[in-house]
């Protein structure tokens, strides 16, 4: 459920921060909670603010692992309505 622009050619994906966090608390919080690193996007200058940067150099399986581990999260879901 967490969608973003794909890459033209570069080694990084920038993806948005789910509302409530900002760069830096959402980094925090994959840490502590996923045990998964990324960049905050307000290390690049305050119109990175709102945006994580993520390294795609990892081989294939691990990013998977890192998705996965997002994923339990639960971060993304679309709430159902009753």
């Amino acid at each position: 459920g967490w969608s973003g622009p794909r890459p033209g050619g570069s080694f990084f994906v920038w993806l948005p921060v789910p509302k409530g966090y900002t760069s830096q608390s959402f980094t925090d919080h994959l840490l502590d909670e996923a045990h998964v690193a990324v960049t905050p996007g307000s290390f690049f200058g305050e119109y990175g603010e709102g945006y994580v940067r993520i390294s795609l150099i990892a081989d294939v399986e691990r990013l998977e692992e890192a998705v996965d581990r997002i994923g339990t999260l639960n971060l993304f879901r679309t709430p159902v309505a009753e």
